[in-house]
């Protein structure tokens, strides 16, 4: 079927989407999935929302619209009567998306006769549910996300909200396959989130683990056309197909940056593989955006590269040295002594096999040679 969605729900189903897939960029697996719901639950024109996981046999609820004492009673009724298979088959033949309604089908009466409905959803007040699932074939249902209607008298969930829920799944199922790993690439983050430019970091299929502060700022700016999302969903894209060819092990470069307007200012996005990380089932990807007449950045990360065998703070004091910063100023960007950073500089310059501070840009990759040096 066709639907007609205004702006405003364009905006919000791709900020669910962009939450879904993004993970790694939340404090928790529980932050995460609060935040996908909430916006869905404005999209849907839900009361309520929550998500049901099951790894095994273990199942776990995630919501803010019920208390723990009720948790505790859905998992128990759960068991006992959709675990149970009380209707027979039923989770076999739902399709991805479904209502509470289609879910028992010819066994509905059996339902709102059941514990689990008059002892649970009654004093819990959802009516009208809808749902959609990521299920692995062959395996347990891997999660639900369930939505509802807090009055028996409120319009139920119509051929829209369906239609919404479709198009997001693709997402659910994506984000839902990450294993969450609270442990950020923190190196690479901390590194990262010192820079001007604006720097992402994504994994190969395009989760986001990590947008620095320089590219909210960015993305602030560009709220309004959406540019940005799909130019680095692009720079994703074509690193995934270079990396097919040379492998992913460890840095790889992307092709020439491609150029995006930004609040009318040319910008420059570039894209490199870091490899693999601790925690993260695949490569991860670093996006750099920077202002296009700004030099090259093809080459920001090789001060992370694990070939040079740069600790942390080395890595950060080289990128610094990259953007041609002095002394002085790198000591007051990472809140250490100008000794130190002499310290730090001798250590990356020896690694990196350059005789001199103003050799680093050029190594890396960052600048023309036409642009001055740091003291």
């Amino acid at each position: 079927m066709t639907i007609s969605l205004v702006s405003a729900d364009v905006r919000l189903l791709r900020k669910a989407m962009m939450q879904m897939l993004s993970p790694y960029a939340a404090s928790s697996e529980r932050r995460w999935l609060l935040g996908v719901t909430d916006i869905l639950k404005k999209l849907l024109r839900a009361d309520k929302g929550a998500v049901r996981l099951m790894n095994g046999n273990k199942m776990s609820a995630i919501t803010e619209d019920v208390d723990d004492r009720a948790l505790v009673s859905f998992a128990e009724y759960y068991h006992k009567f959709d675990a149970g298979r009380a209707v027979a088959g039923s989770v076999s033949r739902l399709p991805r998306v479904w209502t509470i309604d289609e879910s028992y089908g010819d066994r509905l009466g059996e339902f709102y006769k059941s514990e689990y409905y008059n002892d649970f959803h009654i004093p819990w007040k959802t009516f009208h549910g809808l749902c959609v699932s990521h299920k692995t074939n062959p395996g347990p249902l891997d999660g639900v996300m369930y939505f509802h209607k807090e009055r028996r008298s409120s319009p139920e969930f119509d051929a829209r909200a369906k239609a919404i829920l479709r198009i997001f799944r693709p997402a659910l199922r994506s984000g839902l396959q990450q294993e969450f790993a609270a442990a950020q690439p923190d190196a690479v983050s901390s590194t990262i989130d010192q820079l001007t430019d604006g720097c992402a970091l994504v994994t190969l299929s395009g989760i986001s683990l990590h947008h620095n502060p320089a590219l909210r700022r960015l993305m602030e700016k560009d709220r309004h056309t959406s540019i940005l999302p799909a130019a680095i969903s692009a720079a994703v894209a074509a690193m995934a197909s270079l990396a097919s060819d040379q492998g992913c092990d460890g840095l790889v470069n992307a092709a020439a940056p491609e150029l995006v307007l930004v609040d009318h200012v040319p910008y420059a996005l570039s894209s490199c593989c870091l490899g693999h990380f601790a925690g993260i089932n695949e490569p991860v990807i670093l996006v750099t955006i920077a202002p296009a007449d700004g030099g090259s950045r093809s080459g920001l990360l090789r001060a992370i590269d694990p070939g040079f065998k740069l600790s942390a703070r080395e890595s950060e004091v080289a990128i610094l040295l990259a953007e041609r910063k002095t002394n002085g100023e790198i000591a007051s960007r990472l809140g250490i002594s100008a000794h130190t950073v002499r310290h730090h500089t001798e250590r990356v310059l020896k690694k990196l096999g350059l005789d001199r501070k103003s050799s680093v840009g050029g190594e890396f990759g960052l600048y023309t040679p036409s642009e001055p040096s740091g003291t």
